[in-house]
């Protein structure tokens, strides 16, 4: 488990993600936020349906790497909010991808995804400063939506991983 905004896998530490299940049991009301995957294998990676915060999506001790993702936010409250997702494919450089829908891939849509990242950014409110505008409110920094998030145990993505058979 990873907090928002934290590399599971990733570029210190690459590992081959089976699955993933994200967790914000804080998020704003009329906000969804849904992914699905892409699963690798011996034939077409197949693509699972889109699931929403707490479902999981990819396989459980199959083995089968994720080989690619999209992930959306939907609903009224959802307006201006944009995921930036980081990903890191097997033997290809890292990429990032920002939008209120986002799809990674590696490539060939083949390659292992061994590094994933991502970050929900609040409304961006341009502010024009007035006579009534206080100073503060024209620097403060950016709202995230994890802003209402305790960094220790929610908004958390939960990766999946098979473990090896074992030898006879």
């Amino acid at each position: 488990m990873v907090g928002l905004g934290e590399w599971l896998g990733g570029p210190m530490a690459p590992m081959r993600i089976e699955g993933i299940s994200i967790e914000w049991p804080g998020r704003p009301l009329n906000f969804k936020l849904r992914h699905a995957v892409r699963v690798g294998g011996t034939g077409e990676p197949k693509v699972t349906d889109f699931v929403e915060v707490g479902a999981y999506s990819g396989t459980r001790g199959r083995a089968l790497p994720l080989v690619g993702a999209s992930f959306e936010v939907l609903g009224p409250a959802a307006s201006g909010y944009e995921i930036t997702a980081d990903a890191l494919f097997l033997g290809s450089p890292q990429m990032r991808v920002t939008g209120q829908r986002v799809v990674v891939s590696g490539p060939s849509g083949r390659e292992p995804l061994v590094g994933l990242r991502l970050q929900i950014a609040a409304p961006k409110v341009a502010l024009q400063p007035t006579a009534a505008t206080p100073i503060a409110a024209l620097t403060s920094p950016p709202i995230h939506a994890s802003a209402g998030i305790e960094r220790s145990n929610k908004g958390r993505v939960r990766v999946f991983r098979s473990r090896a058979a074992a030898k006879a």
